[in-house]
């Protein structure tokens, strides 16, 4: 898309997002044949359309979008356009079919492996094989007459003082950037004409939650505009606001794992249009797609452990960047109950933070009876890093008082923490040497 394309469409938009939706179409209508390249010119003028009660225009636009979007692989716009699509004009439903071939067919959609067939045989699946798209008229093409159209319509204002109406403005698409969901992946022709079938929509207005800590969730959401914010609470009650989402991206697949309430909650930061489906309908896919299953699995592992890195007193003082880092570097481990986690005197090689269940840390004292310390019980406890901090060995035992699963850090990770973050560094210190001195008193 040429520099003046480029600015066209920049005025439009302002003047779409500032209300002045006659001008906006008079330069996405001139700017149509880009909409190959550009889905959401279709989108707008589907939109206004729609506005204006011209119900057969906006059918029309609305199918170029949803096929232009399949084509160059945006699969969420498409299936967020098919739902609205169908609830405007039930009679195009076919149109879900027509979308899942197209996108199957020019994204590779590998077989699926059969029952009891080694998984790592299956390809990249989020990767697109062969790039599709449509050349566009170069700067060249467009005459000294066309060019100058934004000054037949007017040069842009700033919006209109007073309310202006309640437009939503997503990103435009210029440079073919293909968001991605791992949802949708690898799903066959069928899966995917499920999918679509099953998927509904639903708007969040900026400032207001998808849903709140401490909630029964039971829905998976896909983001086709906007932005989310994931946030938590620590055991201090301090809120830690630890992701943002945009489009492509999914949350709520906790559901998929457990029946508990949520530990996160999920806020608009930007008026949000979302895909939603439920952990019935997700699970029913799940259960013979064996991929789809594993990418779930792998993203709630992921911000479970994000999370619990954000809310801990320790490592909450790790940027986004510095946690993405570490997570590559951690891992998880389980102990049934009554089981010894560590003893006092065995060499101390890392450090844990509680996942979930309950510990309890003591040891022995000269009289051989045992002398308890702490229980702890809370998301993002912590507990071993006397012996990395200032000790060679463990100066006490810990024991699962449940069926516990724990965070593993190891030592040459803490070092380096230390040696790069001095407010962990000083807190690690103070609090093993607190520590250090009640094992020891």
């Amino acid at each position: 898309m040429t520099s003046k394309v480029k600015r066209l469409k920049s005025d439009a938009d302002r003047h779409f997002a500032g209300g002045r939706l006659g001008e906006a179409l008079k330069v996405y209508t001139f700017l149509k044949e880009f909409g190959k390249s550009d889905p959401s010119i279709y989108q707008r003028i589907a939109e206004i359309s729609q506005k204006n009660g011209d119900m057969e225009e906006a059918v029309e636009h609305y199918k170029l979008a949803i096929f232009s979007y399949g084509d160059n692989g945006m699969i969420v716009k498409a299936i967020s356009l098919c739902k609205k699509l169908v609830e405007i004009d039930p009679a195009h439903s076919d149109i879900k079919k027509q979308l899942s071939s197209i996108y199957t067919k020019n994204f590779s959609v590998p077989k699926r492996a059969e029952a009891g067939a080694d998984p790592s045989n299956i390809r990249d699946l989020n990767k697109k094989t062969e790039a599709t798209s449509t050349p566009v008229a170069s700067e060249s093409e467009l005459s000294e007459e066309e060019l100058p159209m934004a000054e037949l319509i007017g040069q842009v204002d700033e919006p209109d003082s007073g309310p202006a109406p309640h437009v939503r403005l997503a990103t435009s698409v210029t440079n073919l950037h293909i968001p991605k969901t791992p949802l949708f992946s690898n799903f066959t022709q069928s899966e995917l004409s499920f999918m679509i079938e099953w998927l509904k929509t639903r708007s969040v207005n900026k400032g207001e939650y998808v849903f709140k800590r401490g909630g029964e969730e039971s829905s998976i959401y896909v983001i086709t505009s906007g932005v989310a914010e994931l946030s938590c609470y620590t055991k201090y009650n301090e809120v830690v606001n630890f992701s943002a989402l945009m489009e492509g991206d999914f949350f709520g697949e906790f559901c998929f794992f457990t029946d508990e309430r949520s530990k996160s909650s999920a806020m608009a930061l930007t008026d949000l249009e979302l895909l939603v489906i439920s952990k019935d309908e997700m699970t029913a896919l799940a259960n013979d797609n064996k991929e789809l299953a594993k990418v779930l699995f792998d993203f709630n592992k992921e911000r479970v452990l994000d999370r619990v890195l954000a809310v801990s007193k320790i490592f909450r003082h790790l940027n986004k960047d510095e946690r993405l880092d570490v997570l590559k570097r951690i891992w998880v481990e389980s102990y049934q109950e009554g089981t010894e986690i560590f003893s006092q005197g065995d060499d101390a090689e890392t450090m844990y933070i509680l996942l979930k269940g309950s510990v309890d840390i003591w040891k022995d004292n000269e009289e051989g009876e045992k002398k308890h310390f702490y229980t702890l019980g809370e998301e993002g406890d912590f507990f071993g890093e006397v012996g990395l901090t200032t000790r060679d060995e463990y100066i006490s035992t810990v024991t699962a008082l449940t069926d516990t699963e724990v965070v593993v850090l190891s030592k040459p990770l803490i070092e380096e923490l230390q040696n790069k973050n001095a407010i962990i560094h000083a807190l690690l210190l103070d609090v093993a040497g607190k520590h250090a001195s009640e094992f020891e008193a």
